[in-house]
């Protein structure tokens, strides 16, 4: 004699196993799409600057600030600098300037850092003043 509730038993137990199965098989390969010719980035990736520019310039003395930069694997970025006519950004991708005595004072200096995918801006303010010794 056939035991009625084995058999349903069995028969719920094969079908839940051969679904949770079948079912990720289809999640992975769906996720897994490859499109040739294609590449895929990140499309909401902004780049951001870590450490902070030196807050004291002297008058006659190189200042300069290298930023750090987490750019999203672009690899490629444009750096600009305003707020202190005496600084410009050299080929390097840093930030150089000497001020002269007619450049005491304060300012508030902004670097932008754009890539393809995004921009970040950084604020500071430097002081310049006559080198004390």
């Amino acid at each position: 004699m056939i035991n009625t509730k084995k058999v349903l038993l069995f028969i719920t137990i094969f079908f839940i196993v051969s679904t949770a199965i079948v079912s990720s098989f289809y999640f992975g390969l769906r996720n897994k799409k490859e499109v040739k010719g294609v590449t895929t980035r990140m499309s909401t990736c902004t780049p951001y600057i870590v450490n902070i520019m030196p807050n004291v310039a002297y008058v006659g003395r190189e200042y300069y600030f290298i930023p750090k930069i987490i750019d999203c694997g672009e690899g490629s970025y444009n750096i600009t600098v305003n707020g202190a006519p005496w600084l410009i950004v050299v080929k390097e991708g840093y930030v150089y300037g000497v001020p002269s005595i007619s450049d005491v004072g304060n300012y508030r200096v902004e670097l932008n850092v754009e890539t393809a995918l995004g921009s970040a801006n950084l604020v500071e303010y430097v002081i310049v003043k006559e080198y004390e010794e």
